[in-house]
Parts: C-alpha cells; structure tokens; sequence
C-alpha cells in the first residue's frame, strides 16, 4: 500500500531529522517509507524583515537574522535533534514553525529545502505561514519571492500557499487586496497561488470583494483550513491510521459511557483562560447568580495582565444594561492577577494543548466561549469548539454569530431541538449576553435527573458530531486538490504505507 507524496519547498533547513542516515535521494526515492531529512524548517520569505512583521514577538526569527539566530544556539544550522533539545524551552518554541498539511493514509508531506527540490526538477508547493493580523500592514514593495523559485513558479513546477490555520484574522477588504497585489508583483495568479484562512467566513467575504470591487475574480484560489479539526491539540495524538483511532475511539467511549451512566457534578462548565469583556461577563453572571453558581463550573483568568482601568473600560464597551453593577463587581471581586480558576490555575499555560479528562466527565454541558464573540466578518473555530465533540458533551457555543450555522453547514448537529440557540444570531453583544444566560439558567434550573433522562437523545447527537471530527474527509478532499492540482501520471511520487490492515 502506497500513500502520495507532496513536496513543500522552505527556504532552510534548521534541525535535522532523527534518522542520521537519511539523505535527499532516499526521501525522493520513489517506494522507500524513510523519515524526514529535517523535523523543523525555515519558510521563504522569513529572511525578510518587512514579512517578519508576521511573525508573533516570541519568535526570535522576528527579530534576528539567521546568523543572529546561530550564535544564539551556538550552532550552525541545520543543527542536530540533540542539539535542539538541549536548547531553552524559549528558543525551542521560537525554532519550531508550523507544519504545513496533516498526514493520513493517503498523502505524505516531504518537507525540503526549495533549492535542492529545484535542482533535482521535483515539483512542489510552497508554504508561507502568517502568525497574526499584520498582513495588510506588510508592505508589498519590500517582499519579493528569490528570482530561481519564481521562475520555476513561471514555470508550472511550484506553486505558493499562504495560509493562517490556527486564527481567523483575514476579514477585511485590505486583507484580500494584499493578496491580489502580491499576485500581480509576481505575476501570479489563481493556478499557481492559494490562500487558506481558518475565517470560516473568508470564502464568502471573498466572493463578496468581487462584486464590489474589481473587474475581474481575485487571483488567487481559496483552500478550507482543517487544522484545529484534523490536528486536535488537545488529544496529543494523531488520528492517522486505524490504531490512532482506535485510540481517540477508546477516549469518546470513555467520556460517553461517563455521561449516560454516572451522575455529573455540575450540569454546565464556562470556562475562560484569556481576558476578555465577554469572558468577564459571563464569569460575573455566573458567581452572582446562585443557581448558576450552584451548578456550573467557571473560570476567568488574565493571563497576559491587561490592567484593571483597561480590563473594566473594555467591559464598557459591551453596553450592557447592568454596566455599572458588573463594573462595580469586578472592581471589588475580579483578582486582576491571579485570575479565578476551578480546575488548571497556571494561566500563563496555553491550555489548547491540554484536557482536563475529570472536568469534562464531571460536567454534563458544555459552554464554549470561543476565542471573538463581537459581530464582524470573522467566523473562528478554535480547538474550544472541537473538545466537546470529543468528550461526548452537549455543548452551548458562544462564537462569532453565525457560528452554530457554519457548525451545520460542516456536517455537526447543535442542540436546537433542546434549548434556546438565539444567542448565535446577529445581534447586539449585550442581547447574545441575555440570551445566553437565559439558556444557561434554563439549564441550571432543570434538574440533574431530568437533564440525565435527555442523555439517550442526546446520545447520536454525540456520536455524530465525534464521527465528523474524527473523520479525515476534509483534510484528504483539500490534498486530494493540491495533488491533482500540480502532479500527473508523469510526477507520480509514492512513499510505502505503514498502515494496520
């Protein structure tokens, strides 16, 4: 059994992989399953530094040539998987970049440096991420892809991917032009240049720019972005091949037979790491209302320490109709330090890599209070949206509106039939706010027999959401597109399959 190789071109290798005798030549070798000739690569375009505006602040890329960067690690680059290692956790996390694609039984990704993968006539992809919003700050004139991959893109041998799979930030019109005005300095256009954002809406907003604004279509072609669902940060473990899900299989047994044979703690669970106004509403809601106390698990931390003049003026701009009595109680009961937390208390650890298994067995709803909740053109899914799926919860999500229709539109089924769902439409923050909390108070309300009677309709609801997420469908249908997009029967590349049959 064989899976499809795809080729990504980067500029540089950094750390070699952890099969000292792997070379260039076995990788590309048609049917041999080797490793990977460097687990961590630098992307094109970040030698620039009018791109590095791109790059989060941690990173010490952002800041610092590559030669800046050696000396800092005391090596030369590539440097061994040892060497990485030995390394501080800051400058590990600040070498690492993100991975282009997911693997599964059908296509593998071989990473390689663009300029070996040109020498050998190999055709490829070229993967450019972007880690926040400042893309439409990045000046056009100052970026230019290297005159031997832009002729080998002129070509038809390799085409540019600029993606943003782990945030939503791509939703304004400056957005889309930088997209077009880098095609037209590089004279791309929609065969040989791709844009992925994880804005579920950009697709729409797209399609949209059109109309409004220029003659002819965008040029470039859009990619839907899997990453949270197909990479789920939080189950540390891949869902590959049939022993990885049997794995994942084994977990969502678990938390369902928990929910449908053991009685819960707490009927709801809100929880908050990061700061923000609607985060710290909803925590106030929660402690001041006794029958929500009473029954929900909440957190609100502030990781990041936004001062309390701004955290409270940021709570203002909700307009809500008890301002002064949630502002007043902030003041006097928020700990703008430590934060408030029931179950993980190190809030300066990004929990989107984490799952509290007891948490989630204990509770029986879910309230997922995803990353933006503000109407705008942006609908995000983080991995918050994914956990309750994979933990066998009913869930109430608070997102961007227009969240839950998306949720649809994927293929998941909500909890409509069951509760309020209002809160999701397009509304004033301070109306979703009511309307959320009514649902949530519905639920407090009701008691935990009762509520434990729904959980055999709950139950295909759970198992439906779960075979979604833990389906590969999405990721192979986008591969499946970039296979065909660039390969033929003439560049078949293959690597042996090490698949449980």
């Amino acid at each position: 059994m064989y899976k499809k190789k795809i080729f990504l071109g980067y500029l540089k290798g950094l750390v070699k992989g952890r099969d000292i005798t792997c070379n260039l030549d076995s990788i590309l070798a048609s049917n041999d399953d080797y490793g990977v000739m460097y687990v961590e690569h630098l992307p094109v375009l970040f030698d620039n530094k009018e791109f590095l505006k791109t790059v989060n602040q941690q990173y010490i890329f952002k800041n610092h040539t590559v030669e800046e960067v050696q000396r800092k690690v005391k090596g030369k680059f590539p440097i061994t998987i040892e060497k990485f290692e030995s390394l501080n956790k800051e400058l590990r996390h600040s070498i690492r970049w993100s991975k282009y694609g997911v693997e599964n039984k059908f296509y593998h990704y071989v990473r390689v440096e663009y300029k070996q993968l040109i020498q050998r006539g190999i055709k490829f992809y070229v993967p450019i991420p972007v880690l926040n919003y400042k893309l439409r700050h990045v000046d056009i004139k100052k970026i230019n892809l290297p005159d031997d991959l832009l002729n080998y893109i002129h070509q038809g041998k390799a085409k540019v991917i600029i993606y943003q799979d782990a945030e939503g930030f791509w939703y304004k019109d400056s957005d889309i032009e930088w997209f077009n005005n880098f095609a037209v300095k590089h004279n791309l256009n929609k065969n040989n240049f791709f844009v992925e954002s994880a804005n579920q809406n950009f697709t729409n907003l797209c399609l949209d720019y059109e109309k409004r604004f220029t003659p002819e279509k965008n040029k470039f072609s859009l990619l839907p972005s899997t990453d949270f669902e197909d990479r789920p940060w939080f189950s540390r473990q891949p869902k590959n091949h049939p022993y990885e899900l049997k794995y994942h299989y084994d977990n969502f047994f678990d938390y369902l037979d928990h929910k449908l044979n053991y009685q819960h703690t707490k009927k709801l669970s809100a929880l908050g790491r990061r700061y923000s106004a609607e985060r710290a509403a909803i925590f106030h809601k929660v402690q001041t209302t006794p029958v929500l106390k009473e029954n929900t698990h909440s957190s609100c931390h502030n990781p990041y320490g936004t001062e309390k003049e701004l955290a409270l003026k940021e709570v203002s701009y909700l307009k809500l109709h008890n301002e002064k009595e949630v502002l007043n109680w902030l003041d006097k009961n928020f700990d703008f330090v430590n934060g408030h937390s029931c179950d993980l208390t190190d809030q300066h650890i990004n929990w989107a890599a984490e799952i509290n298994p007891i948490m989630h067995r204990d509770t029986l709803v879910n309230v997922t209070i995803e990353t933006h909740q503000q109407p705008s053109k942006e609908i995000f899914l983080s991995e918050k949206t994914y956990r309750p799926f994979y933990t066998a919860q009913p869930f109430i999500n608070f997102g961007n509106p227009g969240t839950l229709r998306v949720l649809k539109e994927m293929g998941y089924k909500t909890f409509d039939k069951f509760w309020d769902e209002s809160y999701d439409e397009d509304l004033p923050i301070s109306q979703r706010l009511e309307k959320l909390y009514k649902t949530m108070i519905k639920i407090a309300e009701t008691p935990m027999e009762v509520l434990n009677s729904y959980m055999e309709d709950f139950e295909p609801i759970l198992r439906h959401n779960f075979n979604v997420m833990i389906s590969s469908d999405r990721v192979i249908s986008k591969q499946k597109t970039l296979y065909n997009s660039l390969y033929t029967q003439n560049d078949i590349y293959i690597k042996t399959r090490k698949d449980i049959i």
